[in-house]
């Protein structure tokens, strides 16, 4: 065996792969940004037809014993460190997949394609019984999916494949301990007096938002030679290479958060995608480890950046300039705003504190829909019977309950407890960079964000799938995964701001 040579065959057919997957991540893009509500069922197929190609190429992988062989030669321990990294991920890419039969490969593409633009259609209607039948098909897929991927549990095994090794009884014990000591800090805050200011009155033009976003993005180090930034119902980060990265947003003339916040958020996902090594883009050395850790990303840059007020002192003056709203409105009052504990519908616009519980309630439904212990016609009285228990709210409309998420009509089942788990994770790094970066708050201040984004480009972004997520959190952290640091960061900030 000549282990440089197969090497050397293995990354050429890693670029065939590359450029299906690209060709995918861009026809996903545009389903959402720019296609004709007519063109659904072509692109549906065209989905179908890519992915199946892409799955075809991914078993070919191992054409001649080629993938198998260098996995010998890596457990002979005769591979470099990172050509061993690789080929140990793409073992675990070529096994997932070797399960999974052409024709469910192509029918579960084709399906969440065209449940995608169905379910946007049932959003805007406000109409379930649309999307139901949809749904129906996406669960009875992703059940016989986690049957086919082999193991005990279901659900477990659809979320491993967005955190591997993360199991929902792990998450279900983290997840309760997060649960108490937020339900403790916002028992307290509601019992508080103290009244957040209401933004500011009067629009912000969508021209406007779009501009200063592209400044926001521009000193927070978004490459946008090698990226740019769109509207789209739901927001979204996109892109298989580092030099293609897609962001959406979306926007509320009356709100300027809706959109600032939504694309500080997407900007984390699209800095992690552009710190991964370009000369190693093709290869599992250049995708990200984990959503979870995808999503410490995007939190950590919405909320320890967008919502300190060190950043706003660099941002506030050139906000006023664009937004005539924001004349006569203090930053001290537009710091408070950021931060009013308000139980929400829309997951997306919720609040630090009681984020949380919205992933919570999907984790829950999402388990006993996989498990069958609850039926797809009963979703939106169950739906609104645990945000009732749990914010304390009634949903007015399935619009504003059960059909706000784009995950389960992509057949992302699964996904949810991962945003969590970037909660937890992104108060991990802020405590790391903290001691790392003394002066952080300096350099928000001033508008120097760069230090930070390179800070994490070296903890976490240049490493790709080098290490598994729980490894790479504690060499960039020093710890595991803890609800600790969290719930630290939350009682300490929103003490002072509801003076408890």
């Amino acid at each position: 065996m000549d282990t440089k040579k197969d090497l050397t065959r293995l990354r050429k057919k890693l670029d065939e792969l590359l450029h299906l997957r690209s060709a995918l991540a861009l026809a996903s893009w545009d389903q959402e940004v720019n296609m004709p509500p007519a063109a659904a069922e072509s692109r549906a197929a065209m989905t179908a037809y890519l992915s199946g190609e892409y799955h075809t190429k991914l078993l070919a992988l191992d054409e001649n014993g080629l993938l198998t062989g260098l996995d010998a030669a890596r457990r002979n321990h005769t591979l470099k460190p990172r050509g061993a990294a690789m080929i140990r991920e793409l073992m675990r890419d070529y096994t997932l997949a070797a399960k999974l039969p052409m024709a469910f490969v192509i029918e579960f593409a084709e399906l969440t394609s065209r449940a995608q633009h169905i379910w946007a259609e049932a959003r805007s209607k406000n109409d379930f019984p649309l999307f139901r039948p949809w749904l129906e098909k996406i669960v009875k897929l992703s059940r016989i999916k986690a049957e086919l991927l082999g193991g005990n549990r279901p659900y477990d095994t659809l979320i491993d494949t967005f955190e591997p090794g993360m199991t929902s009884e792990e998450l279900s014990i983290t997840f309760v301990e997060l649960r108490d000591a937020l339900v403790t800090l916002v028992g307290k805050i509601r019992a508080n007096k103290t009244k957040i200011p209401k933004g500011p009155t009067g629009t912000s033009p969508i021209a406007d938002q779009k501009s200063f976003l592209d400044f926001i993005n521009l000193k927070m180090g978004f490459d946008a030679q090698a990226g740019r930034l769109d509207p789209s119902t739901h927001p979204f980060t996109n892109g298989a290479h580092p030099t293609d990265v897609r962001i959406t947003t979306r926007y509320n003339e009356k709100d300027l958060w809706t959109s600032v916040g939504s694309d500080i958020h997407e900007l984390g996902h699209a800095l992690y995608e552009q710190g991964l090594p370009v000369k190693e883009t093709g290869t599992p050395l250049a995708e990200a480890v984990s959503l979870g850790v995808h999503e410490s990303q995007s939190r950590f840059w919405e909320n320890m950046v967008g919502r300190n007020k060190n950043t706003w002192e660099f941002l506030y003056p050139e906000m006023r300039k664009r937004f005539p709203a924001f004349r006569k409105y203090g930053l001290d009052d537009w710091y408070r705003h950021l931060h009013a504990v308000t139980p929400t519908l829309i997951r997306t616009e919720s609040d630090e504190v009681t984020y949380n519980l919205h992933i919570i309630i999907r984790f829950e439904i999402e388990k006993e829909l996989i498990e069958g212990s609850i039926g797809i016609k009963d979703l939106p009285e169950i739906w609104n019977q645990k945000v009732r228990d749990y914010l304390g709210i009634r949903v007015p409309d399935d619009a504003h309950g059960v059909l706000q998420d784009v995950h389960w009509s992509g057949g992302m089942i699964g996904y949810f407890p991962t945003y969590t788990l970037g909660n937890l994770y992104s108060a991990q790094l802020h405590e790391a960079i903290r001691k790392d970066m003394p002066d952080f708050d300096k350099k928000l201040a001033k508008g120097n964000f760069l230090p930070i984004r390179d800070w994490l480009r070296e903890k976490i972004h240049r490493h790709g799938r080098f290490y598994s997520a729980p490894e790479l959190m504690r060499r960039a952290t020093g710890s595991s995964l803890s609800v600790a640091p969290f719930a630290a960061y939350l009682t300490e900030k929103y003490s002072d701001l509801y003076d408890l």
